[in-house]
C-alpha cells in the first residue's frame, strides 16, 4: 500500500549469486517490490513488480459441476482484486477461470477473514475419475488432466502453497465405463486414493480434502449411481482429513429429474454449504451447531419381531412422514409406514415384520427431485444418501459401515 516495510541488500558472492527472502503479512494489502543495484552511492532501479498479494490457495477439480460455468447471479460476472487465478498468467479470477462456486466461495472467505484467495481449477467436463489420474512416468504429461493442472500450479509457484482440494465428480462414473470393465463404483475409492496420494506428493502441504456427493441419476446417467454415492459417502472412513457434503438438498431453479448442471443459485449453495467446513479447518471458526451433512453410522432392528429399525446418525435429525417413500429394504420400497426422530436416532416403523438384510436411502429412478421427501438434520442440511447398508439383528447395532 505504498508504505515501505522492508529494505534488503545482498553483496554478490564470488560465484555471482545472491538471494532474498522477505516474509509478508497475509491480508488485504497490495505489495510492491523494487529491485536494483547499488555501486558506491549510486542506486539503479532495474525492475518493479506491483499488485502482489499474500493469502491462501486452493485447488478445484472434477467434472462439469466443478467447471461450474454460469454467468448469472451475483457472482456470474464478479471479479475482485483479492481473488486471484492462474491460467498461464496471473489475473483477477472470474467464473471463466475458476468456476461459479469457486468465485462465490473465495468471496465468502475474503469478506469474512480479510485475506486474499487464489483458486486454481483443473476440472474437465464429462470425465471419469480414472481420467484424472497421474501419469507416473511423466507427471506433467500435457496429454493428461493431471499433468496440465500440475504444470499450472508449478508455474504459479504454488506446489507448496495449496491448502486444500475441492472435488465434485462422479456423474460419469455411474455406469461401467472404468478401465476395470466392472461397475465403476467398485473401483471409485481406489482411484480416489491413488489420486489423493498423487496430490499429496506433488502438493505436500495439502491439509484437507472436500468432496461433494453427486445427485441421484446425475445427468441421466446410471444405473449404479447409488453405488457411486455410497463410495463417496464412505470415503472419510479412509481419511482423517476428508469431508463429504451432500448436494441432493440443493434447491435448483430448474429442479427435476435428469438434472445435470446446477444453476447459479445452486452453485451459490455449493459455496454456502462447504464454506463453513473450510472456515473450521483453516481459519479457526468454532461452529455453534453441526455444519456437516448428516451421515448414517449404523442400522439395526430394535425388536425381536423385526418390525422397527433404528438409524443412528452423527448429529441430531428431523423426520417427516414424506421421508418414508425414499427408504428401501433389500431394494424394495413401501415397507416403512411411519417414523420419528429423537436426537441422533431415527426409528422406522415397518408395515410388517421384515427379514431384510440391507437398507437404502434414495433410489436413482424413484426420487421425485423434491427436497420435501429428504432426510434432514436439525441444521437443515440434507443427509448423505446411503446404499446397501447392513441391518444388524435386534439390539446388536453394527459398527459404522
Amino acid at each position: 500500500d505504498d508504505k515501505l516495510i522492508k529494505t534488503e541488500s545482498q553483496k554478490v558472492s564470488a560465484e555471482k549469486t545472491y538471494a532474498f527472502m522477505v516474509k509478508l503479512a497475509a491480508g488485504l494489502i497490495k505489495y510492491k517490490v523494487e529491485f536494483g543495484t547499488k555501486t558506491g552511492a549510486a542506486e539503479t532501479a532495474l525492475r518493479t513488480v506491483n499488485n502482489l498479494v499474500c493469502g491462501d490457495a486452493y485447488m478445484l477439480d472434477g467434472q462439469s459441476n466443478a467447471v461450474a460455468w454460469n454467468d448469472g447471479g451475483p457472482h456470474g460476472k464478479y471479479t475482485s482484486e483479492w481473488i486471484r487465478g492462474y491460467s498461464g498468467s496471473w489475473g483477477n479470477a472470474t467464473v471463466g477461470t475458476i468456476g461459479y462456486w469457486g468465485v462465490a466461495l473465495a468471496d465468502r472467505l475474503v469478506a469474512t477473514y480479510k485475506i486474499p484467495i487464489c483458486m486454481i481449477n483443473g476440472a474437465v467436463g464429462g470425465t471419469r475419475i480414472d481420467q484424472h489420474q497421474r501419469n507416473e512416468s511423466k507427471p506433467e504429461d500435457a496429454e493428461t488432466i493431471y499433468g496440465r493442472l500440475l504444470a499450472r500450479v508449478k508455474a504459479a509457484k504454488l506446489t507448496h502453497g495449496i491448502r486444500g482440494v475441492l472435488w465434485h465428480q462422479g456423474e460419469n462414473n455411474s455406469g461401467a465405463a472404468a478401465p476395470t470393465g466392472d461397475w465403476d463404483y467398485r473401483s471409485y475409492q481406489d482411484y480416489f486414493v491413488q489420486l489423493s496420494a498423487a496430490w499429496k506428493q506433488d502438493f505436500p502441504n495439502i491439509r484437507n480434502y472436500y468432496v461433494y456427493q453427486v445427485w441421484p441419476l446425475p445427468c441421466s446417467m446410471g444405473p449404479k449411481g447409488a453405488g457411486i454415492r455410497e463410495a463417496q459417502r464412505t470415503l472419510p472412513r479412509l481419511y482423517s482429513n476428508l469431508s463429504v457434503m451432500s448436494t441432493i438438498g440443493i434447491v435448483n431453479s430448474f429442479n427435476g429429474r435428469g438434472l445435470c448442471h446446477f444453476d447459479w443459485d445452486g452453485y451459490e449453495q455449493f459455496a454456502s454449504l462447504m464454506g463453513p467446513l473450510l472456515e473450521r479447518d483453516h481459519y479457526g471458526a468454532v461452529p455453534t451447531k453441526p455444519i456437516t451433512a448428516p451421515d448414517l453410522k449404523k442400522a439395526w432392528f430394535t425388536t425381536p419381531q423385526k418390525n422397527e429399525i433404528a438409524l443412528e446418525f452423527g448429529q441430531d435429525m428431523a423426520f417427516d412422514p414424506l421421508n418414508a417413500i425414499n427408504i428401501y429394504l433389500d431394494g424394495a420400497k413401501g415397507q416403512v409406514k411411519s417414523g420419528s426422530a429423537s436426537g441422533k436416532l431415527i426409528k422406522l416403523q415397518l408395515s410388517a415384520p421384515s427379514k431384510a438384510k440391507t437398507i437404502d436411502y434414495v433410489a436413482d429412478n424413484d426420487w421425485d427431485g423434491s427436497r420435501d421427501s429428504l432426510l434432514l438434520g436439525t441444521n437443515g442440511i440434507a443427509a448423505l444418501t446411503f446404499s446397501e447398508v447392513p441391518i444388524s439383528q435386534a439390539n446388536t447395532p453394527t459398527s459404522a459401515p
